[in-house]
């Protein structure tokens, strides 16, 4: 398990991640209420059935409580040299190292389904009646399997976790409710960047791969992980 990055070729198209200009618009007077307020409406739309309603907790911790550089290191090891690249620097103007201490931000949801779907699809579903909120968390953006009623359709929710994070990158840890099983995969979203002379994708990603070539063959990390090892990775 690792962060990777796509190697681009010389006839890939360079495109930075310019949607996460959304949530620097001089409408948000406070870049908190749009984080609560993209947040929750999809925990909402997740809601399990036969609960009245849901419970959303947000933990920030910094200072002493920071995340210690050495607990960080191995979840973060694969992710510095992109973070180091001229053009990330530039992009994420924060001055952050993750060779210190790192504050974070844990986000936690309960009574709701959680992610659900098969996490290895890599296109749209044939059928709109199953929904598959992993693929369209995951492998989407500007784009969602929403309809109706439901909150959060235009599928831009999702940008607000790596805006968020002086880092922009996040993982995302889920429990579904209706196998229990335990999946977890990361993303980031830095800047078309250089290293020793080779040109990388803007959006990386944490998780398991089935080979060198293909950045988009990820597959999420599965296994009983426990919570605490993972708490201050938000």
């Amino acid at each position: 398990m690792n962060w990777r990055f796509k190697k681009l070729t010389p006839n890939d198209t360079r495109i930075n991640a310019t949607h996460l200009e959304f949530f620097r618009d001089e409408a948000l007077a406070n870049p908190v209420d749009a984080l609560v307020r993209e947040d929750i409406q999809n925990r909402l739309d997740a809601r399990a059935a036969g609960e009245d309603g849901i419970k959303v907790c947000y933990r920030f911790r910094n200072g002493l409580a920071s995340l210690p550089q050495a607990a960080a290191a191995g979840w973060l090891e694969n992710l510095k040299p992109h973070l180091e690249t001229g053009e990330a620097v530039k992009e994420l103007d924060s001055g952050v190292s993750v060779d210190a201490p790192m504050p974070c931000l844990l986000l936690e949801d309960f009574h709701t389904t959680g992610l659900e779907g098969d996490p290895l699809t890599t296109s749209d579903p044939e059928h709109a009646d199953g929904r598959n909120d992993f693929y369209w968390f995951v492998r989407n953006v500007g784009r969602s399997g929403k309809k109706g009623s439901d909150r959060g359709r235009w599928g831009l929710g999702k940008i607000v976790y790596p805006a968020a994070s002086a880092i922009r990158s996040f993982f995302a840890l889920t429990v579904r409710r209706s196998d229990s099983r335990e999946l977890l995969i990361g993303r980031s979203v830095l800047a078309v960047h250089k290293i020793a002379g080779e040109d990388f994708d803007s959006e990386g990603y944490f998780g398991r791969f089935d080979d060198e070539g293909n950045i988009r063959n990820h597959s999420p990390i599965e296994q009983h992980v426990r919570l605490t090892n993972l708490e201050s990775l938000n």
